[in-house]
């Protein structure tokens, strides 16, 4: 999202990998706010998946341990 003095404007697509936005001449404040998609999904399905590795080691080592 593009703000301009506070009030968000319209973004375009400039050359392959920039955004970019028109802005008329004077002194502005523009500000510019990213936010990543799926961050969260991203998050959860980490802590799931390091839960289950861990959950993993412990059940192969205590398995192992009834075999000797």
């Amino acid at each position: 999202k593009i703000f301009i003095d506070g009030k968000e404007t319209k973004s375009y697509r400039c050359d392959i990998a920039f955004i970019g936005t028109f802005v008329d001449s004077g002194s502005h404040s523009v500000v510019l706010k990213y936010s990543t998609p799926f961050l969260t999904a991203g998050v959860i399905s980490s802590f799931i998946g390091l839960i289950a590795l861990v959950a993993l080691c412990f059940y192969l080592k205590s398995r192992k341990k009834e075999n000797e």
